[in-house]
């Protein structure tokens, strides 16, 4: 029975100092997540690129129903594509705060387009809607702003956002913009870091996954838009099908009049209609090669968005990989240095505890027969 108890005794001795070094091992994530701030900066603006969007598109799609002229309804058609495209551009750059940045600049940009500038007279007696719009938006992206930044941040934001606006204003409804954050980093000399803007891979993989929902929703509309826009550049409308269609009517019965009378009146039939289908078939065809051109531009700009985001997203792993090595390797080496120490107290402690055991086993015996005799001695005297 002794024997078993000195057994488990020893095993537990072993034991301990490997469990001590495990209650050491804690496994920390190395990754640098995006500040709470960025976040709701980058979920908010995202969400305002969208209700700008598709604010713009009702008040475009509002005046184009009120108005008879095609200059304004062609205009209606430019709106909404320039703002579409340079809201989706401005909300998805990589770092949320530029992107709040360059969001708010859009809109005062557009606000003074329409106040002021080149745009001051684009849609006619819509105009004042427009306008309202337009400063109904800027007044949104600065209450925006203010949600986020501090006071300090916001009056420096907004001093930069309103310089920005009078430098480079708007020219047109294609919404052709110098880059915000180019400007900013010149002015500033604050170079974003690429690895702090993209955060942990959970979050790149979230931010990747939103940018391609954000340009799977607007391509559609935006291809359309395009198509629109290049048949009414080649005049090439609803009433010119129409008309076609009705000379190749009128065509087809002069043949099968002409196919009884002669087949020399017959050719110079087939001739005529010929030419007007081909011109037919020329427009359609300049047509579908422009929308062809918009697919392919914005699958270009979405598969080069993608791309850098998955740039990003890798290096930032490799950062968090080497990280979790190194911090591993420390906790490794302290974990070793650890069980050493508590391996030598513990040695230390049970030679004291064997000595002392030693003592009691041997002195206790002998004290005890050492007071027996001269209790005896004693008894004899």
């Amino acid at each position: 029975m002794s024997i078993r108890i000195g057994r488990m005794l020893m095993l537990c001795i072993g034991l301990m100092p490997t469990l001590l070094a495990c209650s050491l091992l804690t496994i920390r994530t190395p990754d640098k997540p995006l500040p709470q701030r960025e976040l709701n900066a980058r979920m908010l603006t995202r969400e305002f690129a969208s209700n700008f969007a598709t604010s713009v598109e009702v008040t475009a799609d509002g005046i184009a129903t009120r108005s008879t002229d095609p200059a304004v309804q062609m205009s209606t058609l430019r709106w909404k594509l320039g703002a579409s495209k340079a809201s989706q551009h401005a909300a998805t750059q990589m770092a949320p705060l530029m992107a709040l940045l360059d969001t708010w600049a859009l809109t005062e940009q557009m606000r003074q387009f329409f106040d002021t500038g080149a745009g001051a007279n684009l849609f006619g007696a819509d105009q004042v809607t427009v306008r309202e719009l337009a400063e109904k938006l800027a007044a949104d992206a600065q209450r925006l702003a203010r949600g986020v930044n501090s006071a300090e941040e916001l009056s420096r934001y907004q001093l930069f956002v309103e310089r920005f606006a009078r430098e480079h204003p708007l020219t047109d409804l294609g919404f052709i913009r110098v880059s915000v954050v180019d400007q900013w980093v010149a002015e500033t000399n604050q170079q974003a870091n690429l690895l702090e803007s993209v955060g942990s891979v959970s979050q790149s993989m979230s931010d990747i996954s939103e940018r391609v929902r954000m340009f799977g929703e607007r391509a559609p509309s935006q291809a359309v838009w395009e198509t629109r826009l290049a048949l009414g550049q080649s005049d090439l409308g609803r009433a010119d099908f129409g008309r076609a269609l009705a000379k190749a009517d009128d065509s087809l019965d002069r043949l099968s009049r002409m196919a009884e009378s002669g087949p020399e009146q017959l050719r110079a039939g087939i001739g005529d209609l010929r030419t007007s289908m081909l011109a037919v078939s020329d427009r359609f065809d300049e047509s579908w090669a422009q929308m062809v051109r918009s697919v392919r531009e914005e699958r270009e700009q979405l598969a080069q968005n993608v791309r850098e985001q998955r740039e990003a997203a890798i290096l930032a792993f490799d950062a968090q990989r080497v990280a979790f090595a190194q911090d591993a390797k420390g906790v490794a080496d302290q974990a070793i240095v650890s069980a050493g120490t508590q391996m030598r107290s513990l040695v230390r402690e049970m030679m004291l505890y064997g000595t002392l055991l030693y003592i009691v086993i041997l002195g206790v015996p002998f004290a005890a027969g050492y007071g027996v005799g001269r209790l005896r001695t004693k008894a004899r005297q």
